[in-house]
């Protein structure tokens, strides 16, 4: 069972780097006390295939120089032109995409190949280059290459319900942090062989849990089969939507097993 990339990934993805890249940025304005440089807005043409995901072409870009003007402002303009001529995969990357694609999680591992470096600076408009260089009076590729490299690593970051080592602060049910965790399969052992059979997840998802105290473990197998909750509730986002969960978490939340 593939996913599709949503708006709200691509857009996650998005902060990422816009994240990434003021990080960069911010570092080499610190160290040479400000930008000085004039920076044009160079016109291009969009890839195939991002038709309408393209910046209004404007006759001037943000000028980081000028004192009245909001650094964040030119860091998301940088960064949305570099963003939107990476190519889909890079745009879509996560970590479920490595799990899905071993192509991928080969490529896009922390370090980067320095080939797979080239491509991806390959993709950015030449003048979004060189407002890199005219900034921070450096070669674009030893800017941008921390750049991707903190951009794949945040991407790919193993999720929580991936990780049965790291524990959550909180239940991610009720949200009391003052309780004792659980660790809860989102597709229970017993039906896993199915689920993958079935195509309700893929074989790496069966490994996914949700740090649960004790009573919402025991609620959450109290509204559902082990096979319905492989089915149609292997979320933590699915579980909280249901109008049982949500009653059950406002009342939970007021109870207090252990004081703080």
């Amino acid at each position: 069972m593939e996913a599709v990339p949503s708006d709200d990934d691509i857009s996650v993805n998005r902060g990422i780097l816009l994240e990434c890249l003021s990080a960069v940025l911010l570092k080499h304005l610190a160290a040479a006390g400000g930008g000085k440089q004039r920076i044009r807005k160079r016109r291009r043409k969009p890839r195939a295939g991002t038709a309408g995901k393209s910046l209004e072409n404007s006759e001037e870009a943000p000028n980081p120089s000028d004192s009245s003007y909001d650094l964040s402002e030119f860091n998301e303009y940088l960064a949305s032109e570099i963003f939107e001529a990476l190519p889909d995969e890079v745009q879509t990357l996560s970590f479920a995409a490595t799990r899905r694609d071993g192509t991928v999680a080969t490529k896009y591992s922390e370090p980067l190949a320095l080939d797979t470096l080239d491509d991806l600076i390959a993709y950015i408009p030449g003048g979004s280059l060189e407002t890199v260089r005219l900034y921070t009076a450096m070669e674009p590729r030893a800017v941008l290459g921390p750049v991707f490299n903190s951009y794949v690593a945040a991407a790919t970051e193993k999720p929580l319900e991936q990780n049965t080592t790291k524990k959550a602060t909180e239940c991610e049910l009720c949200m009391r942090d003052w309780v004792p965790l659980t660790y809860h399969h989102l597709i229970p052992k017993q039906v896993a062989a199915k689920a993958i059979k079935r195509g309700w997840c893929e074989d790496w998802e069966t490994r996914n849990v949700a740090w649960l105290c004790r009573a919402c473990h025991n609620f959450v197998h109290g509204i559902a089969s082990n096979e319905e909750l492989a089915r149609d509730w292997q979320s933590v986002d699915s579980l909280s939507e249901r109008e049982d969960t949500k009653k059950w978490v406002q009342w939970v939340g007021k109870v207090r097993w252990k004081g703080r």
